[in-house]
């Protein structure tokens, strides 16, 4: 296994269509934390957090990544 860190930073305000999606992407990383491949926290100084993920291969983080609602933002 290896272990990245993810630091996310919104974009502020969010456009209508990224505001549909957030509640989406947050059940994606507590569903990750749950599991216990996951750990999130909050970023300090501004809105976003920052994300230890523990995955067994480069698809697997690639599938974390591209699993967010919000990838692409």
């Amino acid at each position: 296994m290896a272990k990245f860190l993810i630091l996310t930073h919104p974009v502020e305000p969010p456009t209508d269509s990224q505001f549909a999606r957030i509640d989406s992407c947050i059940q994606h990383f507590v569903d990750h934390q749950r599991s216990g491949r996951a750990q999130v926290y909050p970023a300090a100084g501004r809105k976003g957090y920052a994300i230890v993920v523990d995955v067994d291969s480069h698809k697997e983080l690639i599938d974390f990544l591209y699993g967010n609602s919000m990838a692409f933002d």
